[in-house]
């Protein structure tokens, strides 16, 4: 059995990206970071994505939200109809 790879991926900004409260023990949020940098190294990760074949569909990041560039920590959730 061969593993599947997801073909489609949901992505947002890193605007919002920053250690202003640790929210787990990894994270100390006397240390700054430097966004323009976070940003770009986040630019890259999508031009990879997308290099190795993979459709990334912007989505906005969650206003104020530290952590939604890490796809464990947030959701998206789409309305179904019947």
């Amino acid at each position: 059995m061969s593993a599947k790879i997801n073909k489609t991926v949901l992505m947002s900004g890193a605007e919002y990206f920053s250690t202003s409260f640790a929210i787990n023990a990894l994270m100390d949020a006397n240390t700054a970071i430097n966004l323009p940098k976070a940003i770009q190294e986040h630019k890259a990760i999508r031009l990879a994505l997308e290099e190795a074949g993979i459709m990334v569909i912007n989505t906005a990041a969650p206003v104020a939200c530290q952590d939604g560039v890490y796809t464990a920590n947030w959701g998206l959730c789409r309305a179904t109809t019947k």
